[in-house]
């Protein structure tokens, strides 16, 4: 499996001008699926990303607004029928160009741009590699030091090398794909920086692939690489699906990596938050994510509320039947007949949802309700 890093710039070129098309991101998510390679996010990452979309955005308005389709005609043009189609047709032209502002300006605030679809489902997938306290010190170390990367004084970069350096299994190669030239050698920007590309092979003993475009990553190293009609048609019933439904206090567990999926269940179980677990992906279980989604919104005595959904019953029926017993008890449990179930402040099962419950805001505020009692 390849191991990748995407730098912020390439995420944000996607709502200005770039030479990667969008198509490219739905070839970048089904690899990720298909775990043909490893994307790594750093939490900075999508920060900066946050930061710097909107304007990404207002740049391309100021340009389309700046597009002139006003015409200076001559006097010996005026009774010439073709100046006549000329005239209509730049005023044809300049209805468009506003009501393209407008389109944009609109879906860029509901964030339904396909960008926006795309890059949100490549975030939801890749859980972002959060900060801690040794990266921290390692960063603010790095940046008195004035080591690369990154401009005087500024920890962005830093963090995000320091990052890499952390989570990146040694003796594994890493793809490394951006346009920021603090990444890139002095002497040549078509290279990487030699001083980074040492410290990777001292400290990890493997190497930096060095990329300018998604596009070309893709296009070398999975040069046969074709999603069928089908499969980009199923994808997508299932990406408007979700997008139709608030997963703001939502946590999807990816279908593919069980061990992912593993692992954040239990970060998401560790938690000191009021959570919610639903199993399935019928229609008991989307009426049951919207509602607990909904309720999920709600803080209760200081403590946040957390949804996490499980497509699959069965993907981590041994990690749910190992949760502690509390008010009620799921090891006995057969999955299928589970909608969901609560998790208490002790990390104990506290309420389960069956598939003959009325399944409603009511029913998911009550599962809530005695995960927030010890």
């Amino acid at each position: 499996m390849i191991n990748l890093f995407i730098d912020t710039n390439t995420y944000l070129n996607f709502f200005s001008y770039s030479s990667d098309q969008l198509t490219i991101l739905e070839k970048l998510i089904f690899l990720i699926k298909k775990r043909k390679l490893k994307l790594f996010v750093p939490q900075q990452v999508i920060n900066e990303f946050n930061r710097n979309r909107e304007a990404k955005i207002k740049e391309v308005l100021k340009n389309l607004e700046s597009f002139s389709t006003k015409l200076s005609v001559p006097v010996i043009c005026h009774d010439i029928p073709e100046m006549k189609e000329i005239q209509q047709g730049l005023g044809k032209l300049e209805n468009l160009k506003k009501n393209l502002i407008t389109s944009i300006m609109k879906k860029s605030k509901s964030k339904s741009l396909k960008a926006d679809k795309l890059l949100s489902e490549i975030f939801s997938i890749v859980p972002p590699i959060p900060f801690s306290d040794l990266l921290l010190t390692k960063t603010k170390l790095r940046v008195d030091l004035g080591n690369p990367p990154g401009k005087s004084g500024s920890y962005c970069d830093a963090i995000i090398w320091e990052t890499l350096i952390n989570e990146v299994p040694d003796d594994q190669d890493l793809y490394f794909i951006s346009q920021d030239t603090d990444y890139v050698s002095i002497l040549d920007n078509d290279i990487f920086s030699n001083y980074l590309m040492d410290e990777w092979m001292l400290k990890k003993k493997s190497i930096i692939i060095f990329y300018k475009l998604l596009t070309e990553f893709i296009n070398i190293n999975f040069p046969e690489t074709e999603i069928t009609s089908l499969e980009i048609e199923e994808e997508q019933k299932i990406a408007e699906r979700l997008t139709r439904v608030d997963l703001s206090r939502t946590i999807i567990l990816p279908l593919d990596d069980k061990h992912l999926a593993a692992h954040i269940l239990q970060k998401l179980l560790d938690e000191d938050v009021h959570l919610l677990i639903v199993l399935g992906d019928d229609d008991l279980s989307n009426i049951a994510i919207k509602c607990a989604n909904k309720r999920a919104q709600v803080v209760v005595a200081g403590f946040e509320r957390k949804v996490c959904w499980i497509r699959g019953r069965t993907i981590l029926e041994k990690e749910i039947k190992q949760i502690a017993t509390g008010r009620k008890n799921i090891s006995n449990e057969n999955l299928s007949n589970v909608v969901a179930f609560s998790v208490s402040l002790d990390h104990k099962v506290a309420d389960i949802v069956y598939t003959n419950d009325e399944i409603n805001f009511l029913r998911m505020e009550t599962a809530f309700l005695k995960a927030g009692k010890r």
